[in-house]
Order: structure tokens, then sequence, then C-alpha cells
């Protein structure tokens, strides 16, 4: 999606994926709580924080942490 909006200029292609791998990386550790909450509560077993599955870029776990961390 990058290169496609860049119309194929690398300089901005790898300008473009870093702000998206920032935000992505940004967003999934602002969201670790949430998401090692809704994990435990459907009964997955695990050791530590949990981002992976949640941000899997699933528009409506992202909709429904923010609206978790606006009203917490």
């Amino acid at each position: 999606m990058c290169v496609l909006g860049s119309n194929g200029n690398i300089f901005r292609t790898l300008v473009c994926m870093t702000c998206i791998m920032y935000t992505t990386l940004f967003f999934a550790n602002m969201f670790s709580g949430e998401a090692t909450q809704m994990m435990s509560v459907t009964g997955v077993h695990f050791d530590s924080m949990v981002t992976a599955s949640h941000f899997g870029w699933n528009p409506g776990n992202v909709v429904i942490s923010f609206i978790h961390k606006l009203f917490l």
C-alpha cells in the first residue's frame, strides 16, 4: 500500500513504512493491557503480556480498546 501511495519512489516508500511500523508498535504497546485482559477472559492461558493476536489488524479490537482507554 505504501509503494502504491508513493508511486514506486523508494525514499517515500521507506518513510511511509517507517511511519506505519512506528504507529503499529506504538499502539501494540499501548493496548497490551487490554489485549491481555481480553485473552484471559476467553480462557487462553499464557505467561505474560499478549499483543499479537489482539493487534493483528482487527479493527473491532482496536476500536474497543480505544473506547476502553477513553473511559478508564
